[in-house]
């Protein structure tokens, strides 16, 4: 072809718009996309029409850099979608390059058919540059490479999604120590290697439940349990020193959430009027509220992940690979930004055992979880949400009163939600009565609002037993799904605890009291630059 004709070809090629999309449609609608690898000095937003360079950055919205022996670190925070200004420092001590992100956010049920109008002519857009593409190649010759095409099965796999249809969780303890087993090899495998998961690894990965509920898989005074000692000389074998003393203690508090009660969670908080933001899961476990996060609020959102232990750490960062997963780390050990996130959403660890943060001095006298909830209210921005699985006794016990108060004068309760103590049995193999606790933190000024919490009254069970019990539940004893008293627990024979009545239907009776919880009161994204430095304390 003419010269003239090749050059209007290309300027046609190039003005053309492409639509891109990696995250699976599988629960929500929206798409993830894939960021650069940060630099050491600063990170600059692309503008939203600009195309993503062909580096994925692993991580995403806030960075914690530095390790313990630094002392201190610089947090890099690149805002929420939206937000294309500004340059926010960061002091990683990895190789110094730039990074941009393309943003684009998720799509509401209010959004749809303007979306699909957006998607029909991206889809026009496309036809048309394919067509001008092969014209194109009639008239120049195809370019030889040297980059050989990699394998499907060998390719690095994007965010993972858990859906109904991921099974996550079957079989007995001795099938649930194989899977737990073949993650931590798969793990040290990709870890070995430097590389990221693949989706069939990833698969293998999402099987992992940690170890509560199995204490039978680890020695005892030296001595393996009866019927467990080829398992318990495997585990040992495949875990450090230091992991193997983690995982060991992680059996007494490490029960991880099931799709069904994160699912309901993540409704009510899109209810509240989240649709995307700054997101903080302060003891992300193996990740499963990152992987149920619906796909148009996930792909609008910068995720910061928190956890101790280096094995499902390490598993979260290579299932969600653009979550920004700190780990091994302390809550304790992280200095959060006061006023920042949008939402905090978890499962912290349940415990009597108390934590020091040196910039949280008023904190140390709070159990483990009052912990968790009282330092995630201070990084909770105004107007935003906590939504939080936390044992009964933060709400019913006189003992966690101080704790109530110190989070009642920051917070109000929107709304309270027991579960019965079979929520946590598939995945956790224990019973324990719960709470899902929806916290909204109120602005500066504004005067207490919600219902009252801070007291606890005592109540007959159906036997006649005395019980001690909330207010909140006093008075709306339809957000107790079940039948509450003194039935006993894992702690005694006479401990409160809430049971499932026979043949009740809890996933309907979780959504029925989602539905009754306030809407849309929150605050849009946030859309000013971010200019946030984050140090990580060393205690």
């Amino acid at each position: 072809l003419p010269q003239q004709t090749k050059d209007e070809l290309r300027q046609r090629l190039n003005g053309q718009q492409e639509v891109t999309q990696d995250e699976p449609e599988q629960l929500d609608t929206g798409s993830e996309e894939t960021l650069e690898r940060v630099s050491t000095d600063e990170v600059q937003r692309a503008t939203q029409d600009e195309e993503t360079g062909r580096g994925a950055e692993r991580r995403s919205g806030t960075d914690v850099s530095g390790g313990d022996s630094a002392g201190t670190g610089r947090v890099q925070s690149t805002g929420s979608v939206g937000n294309d200004q500004g340059e926010v420092p960061v002091s990683t001590g990895r190789e110094e390059q730039r990074a941009t992100e393309q943003t684009g956010p998720g799509l509401d049920s209010g959004d749809q058919q303007r979306d699909e109008s957006s998607a029909e002519n991206a889809e026009g857009n496309r036809g048309n540059r394919t067509e001008l593409e092969e014209k194109a190649g009639e008239a120049t010759p195809p370019q030889a490479t040297n980059t050989a095409p990699v394998e499907a099965d060998k390719r690095a796999a994007p965010m993972f999604t858990i859906t109904p249809e991921t099974v996550i969780v079957e079989g007995g303890a001795k099938t649930k120590f194989k899977n737990n087993l073949a993650a931590i090899k798969t793990l040290k495998e990709i870890q070995e290697a430097g590389r990221e998961a693949t989706a069939s690894e990833q698969a293998v990965l999402a099987k992992y439940i940690g170890w509560g509920g199995l204490p039978q898989a680890f020695y005892k005074n030296g001595k393996a349990n009866k019927g467990w000692e080829k398992e318990a000389q495997q585990l040992q074998e495949v875990l450090s020193e230091d992991e193997y003393a983690a995982a060991r203690r992680s059996t007494q508090d490490a029960h991880y959430t099931s799709y069904e009660i994160a699912n309901e969670m993540w409704k009510a908080v899109k209810q509240f009027g989240f649709n995307g933001g700054r997101v903080l899961e302060p003891s992300v476990g193996s990740g499963n509220f990152i992987g149920v996060m619906p796909g148009g609020i996930r792909s609008a959102s910068n995720i910061t992940a928190v956890e101790l232990d280096p094995i499902t750490g390490g598993i979260a960062e290579l299932l969600y690979p653009k979550a920004n997963v700190q780990a091994p780390m302390g809550f304790q050990d992280i200095a959060l930004p006061e006023n920042y996130f949008d939402v905090v959403i978890g499962n912290p660890l349940f415990g009597s055992q108390k934590l020091y943060d040196k910039r949280n001095k008023d904190l140390s006298s709070f159990s483990i979880h009052n912990f968790f909830f009282a330092k995630s209210l201070n990084a909770t921005k105004e107007n935003g949400v906590m939504a939080m699985v936390v044992s009964s006794y933060l709400m019913d016990s006189s003992k966690n009163k101080v704790a109530r108060e110190w989070l009642s004068k920051r917070a109000d309760l929107i709304g309270a939600i027991r579960l019965p103590n079979n929520a946590f049995l598939e995945n956790a193999g224990t019973e324990v009565t719960t709470d899902i606790i929806f916290l909204r933190k109120r602005k500066q000024g504004e005067p207490k609002r919600g219902t009252p919490w801070l007291d606890v009254k005592t109540i007959k069970d159906s036997k006649g037993k005395e019980v001690s019990l909330n207010e909140y539940f006093v008075e709306n004893k339809d957000a107790m799904l079940g039948e509450f008293g003194a039935f006993g627990s894992m702690y005694g024979p006479d401990m409160p605890a809430l049971i499932a009545r026979d043949g009740q239907n809890t996933a309907e009776l979780l959504q029925q009291r989602i539905a009754k919880l306030p809407k849309q009161f929150m605050d849009s994204r946030t859309q000013e630059p971010v200019k946030e430095e984050i140090q990580r304390t060393t205690n």
